[in-house]
């Protein structure tokens, strides 16, 4: 006798988005594909100047909601996605869920580079003079045409000291390249107004992560979000710093990607 299989119904895991961070590139994000669900789509776009036949050479500058312009076709194509985002991308991903709330799932941020938080914080003075300084330096090298030299202060900073020196020419290259969108990466940070606590009243779950061991300004905005999102949640990882979304990925893909993990993941997290 022939007995039908029950109806299985159909489920399409929610699409993550996933924007990658300042002079770094969608690739980022390949390393994880071995911990998330195989159908879960993950759709990785690049920001403003980061396509493979482009370079932001002109100086001109660039804002967050032209940032979160050049992503949301992105999200709109999937009717509601996971964003998932680290560092500048992190504050493009915020952008992008301020202009587009009713498409965003949730966000996950890894040290969301929002500075404007610190200055509008009267005790985050000195947070945002470190940061300042960095934006300065940086914009003082590509300004004269010394962009190695903005790539090695950049990378140092947000790795380690000597982290440069232990990158391989061809990568040393490609960051150096980049240093003049980088430049006009900071400008649009410290010129934005969006308003974070309207995350809030949109309802969107918001996760944040930050390494112990990162520079004090991005352990600082993270503290600051948590503080204006009373729905959030802040996570804080010992012995990581800024860059461990690139290297501590065993560690980090449950917390970044918490919806989208493989069942085995799941049942081991």
């Amino acid at each position: 006798m022939y007995t039908a299989s029950p109806i299985r119904p159909f489920f399409r895991p929610t699409p993550i988005v996933a924007i990658h961070s300042s002079a770094s590139s969608p690739r980022q994000w390949n390393g994880y594909a071995e911990w998330l669900d195989p159908a879960a789509p993950l759709h990785t776009p690049c920001l403003l100047g980061y396509e493979s036949d482009q370079q932001w050479t002109n100086g001109s500058p660039v804002t967050l909601e032209a940032e979160a312009e050049h992503v949301l076709p992105e999200v709109r194509a999937q009717h509601g996605v996971h964003l998932v985002a680290h560092s500048y991308g992190g504050a493009v991903a915020i952008q992008a869920a301020l202009l587009r709330p009713g498409l965003v799932r949730s966000l996950t941020l890894y040290e969301p580079s929002a500075f404007h938080l610190l200055e509008q914080d009267e005790g985050s003075a000195a947070h945002a003079g470190e940061i300042r300084a960095v934006a300065g330096r940086v914009a003082l090298f590509t300004l004269s045409g010394r962009h190695f030299e903005a790539a090695q202060l950049f990378v140092d900073y947000w790795s380690a000291p000597g982290a440069w020196a232990g990158m391989a020419p061809t990568r040393r290259a490609d960051v150096a390249r980049r240093m003049t969108k980088v430049r006009a990466e900071f400008g649009a940070l410290f010129h934005s107004r969006m308003d974070v606590s309207q995350l809030h009243q949109a309802g969107i779950p918001v996760r944040i992560v930050r390494g112990e061991d990162s520079p004090a300004p991005a352990r600082r905005v993270a503290e600051l979000l948590h503080r204006k999102l009373p729905q959030s949640e802040l996570l804080s990882m010992p012995g990581l710093r800024h860059m461990a979304p690139l290297v501590n990925r065993a560690e980090l893909a449950p917390l970044l990607f918490p919806h989208s993990l493989r069942v085995e993941e799941r049942l081991a997290a």
